[in-house]
């Protein structure tokens, strides 16, 4: 008796929770669509924006830089010259449409998704699309919103994987059956498509990409010896088609080595600091104006090394200095380094809830404060309560998810833990490589846009145990509990 008294409690508390999340959601939605509607003819005045419309003109780009973007930026110049629409909303056109497809796809391989009606869908959808990071992305001039997009609906095709453990999972809908989606070779042949796009987007993607197809190669290994093939194919002409479009050093930024990442993870700080313990080579080739620069801000490191070191001396005499120079400095500042790396992997993997500590004053200093004066500079009144709202809105979501996801777990089956575990890992592990590339390819610049996949899983994790709740609710009402 006090066992099912216990569980009537949980199941009224799980259905109050998840009641205050949908409407707080519901809200961030209307907001974000506003938001976006009064913002959509603005053009945010990124300094990569700039930068991109100087690779449009010429199409050549450097080992940071993906080819495909810029196409496109050209393309829609060549179309806002003949239509009566400004390029850059062409381009926001296209973000959105592409971020709502792949919301819905991978939405959509979540079995507790698809029995939901269409409105219900229309709703989960919107809430990927409208919290604050995913608005700003979408309506900005930078590949973050078109990769972010073609790697959920990469993770999309992997969910579909773990279908046939799943009940239901022969009901798939008949589109997908009736071209036969549902094959191995067929889905790995789809992955590796997107894969590609999302590499030529931003080079950095070709590892997290990598990362899902191994999990996917890890699933099917046992069942089709044809997947092996085509993933190791992938596996090396997506690099090779990549270098084609790449000439390295070509704006005189570092070049994109370990050596020259470790530098500026350990040593960007006190880099000036340390000058008694550079190379020789290093002191020689800087001045104090190059000095003076770099210490204004980490992102200036790799301009300023990039013209005085690399250029003249070569790629591997400028790995070797950094390399030397990373390994001198680790050495006496390994605390300090050590504290910040975790500062920095913590602020990633939270990003919302960090957004909300940095935008008010504490901390390191990020990007975020200048990405946030970005966003309000047309619409500054709307913006600050849309960051805010929408920012604590899922934080708060997170805390009410966490309830429910314990009340949820608490009552399923050994079988669909297991499920819902396998499923949690194949989310994580490519997020935590995006979260480790990013806290360790530079210090001192976290910039919550560059993990906007993990607040949109974060998101998705509300979400579907919103979906769990309110379905166990309405399956006990049929049964009259």
């Amino acid at each position: 008796m006090e066992q099912g008294g216990m569980r009537k409690a949980v199941n009224d508390w799980g259905k109050l929770l998840a009641r205050v999340a949908i409407l707080g959601i519901s809200t961030q939605i209307l907001l974000g669509i506003f938001w976006m509607l009064m913002n959509f003819t603005a053009y945010q005045e990124f300094g990569e924006s700039r930068f991109l419309q100087k690779v449009q003109e010429s199409l050549i780009c450097d080992e940071y830089t993906g080819i495909l973007y810029p196409l496109l930026m050209r393309m829609f110049s060549g179309m806002g010259a003949v239509l009566p629409v400004p390029a850059h909303c062409l381009l926001y056109g296209l973000q959105i449409l592409v971020a709502a497809g792949a919301a819905y796809y991978f939405l959509l391989g979540f079995s507790v998704v698809r029995k939901k009606a269409w409105l219900e869908k229309l709703w989960l959808t919107l809430a990927l699309l409208t919290f604050p990071t995913a608005a700003q992305c979408h309506l900005a001039v930078l590949p973050i919103s078109l990769a972010s997009s073609l790697f959920l609906a990469s993770a999309g095709v992997l969910l579909r994987a773990w279908q046939g453990e799943e009940e239901g999972a022969k009901t798939q809908e008949g589109m997908e059956r009736r071209f036969c989606w549902n094959r191995p070779a067929a889905r790995l042949a789809w992955f590796g498509l997107l894969w590609l796009l999302e590499t030529l987007l931003m080079p950095e993607y070709y590892l997290f990409g990598a990362v899902l197809v191994l999990l996917y190669v890890g699933r099917m290994f046992s069942k089709s010896f044809y997947v092996v093939v085509i993933a190791a194919v992938f596996l090396s002409v997506i690099p090779l088609i990549s270098s084609l479009t790449v000439q390295e050093g070509a704006y005189g930024r570092m070049r994109n080595t370990l050596e020259a990442a470790a530098l500026r993870r350990f040593a960007w700080e006190h880099l000036a600091d340390d000058y008694p313990d550079w190379p020789r080579e290093l002191q020689e080739a800087l001045s104090q104006e190059d000095i003076t620069k770099m210490s204004a801000h980490p992102a200036q490191i790799p301009w300023v090394l990039g013209n005085v070191v690399d250029a003249p001396l070569g790629k591997e005499k400028a790995r070797e200095i950094y390399g030397r120079l990373a390994k001198t400095v680790g050495k006496h500042r390994w605390q300090e380094n050590a504290k910040e790396i975790l500062g920095d992997t913590i602020a990633y993997a939270l990003a919302p809830a960090a957004q909300l500590f940095f935008l008010a004053g504490k901390g390191q200093d990020t990007y975020t404060g200048m990405n946030y004066e970005i966003m309000r500079a047309k619409t500054p009144r709307l913006t600050s309560v849309f960051v805010k709202y929408g920012d604590g809105c899922l934080v708060g979501s997170l805390f009410l998810g966490e309830v429910l996801a314990f009340f949820a777990f608490f009552e399923e089956d050994q079988r669909s833990k297991k499920i819902w575990l396998r499923k949690g890992l194949c989310c994580i592990a490519p997020l935590l490589v995006m979260i480790l590339f990013y806290v360790f390819r530079a210090g001192g610049s976290m910039d919550e846009k560059n993990v906007l996949p993990v607040t949109a899983a974060w998101t998705t994790c509300c979400l579907l145990v919103i979906c769990k709740t309110m379905e166990e609710k309405k399956q006990k009402g049929e049964r009259g509990e």
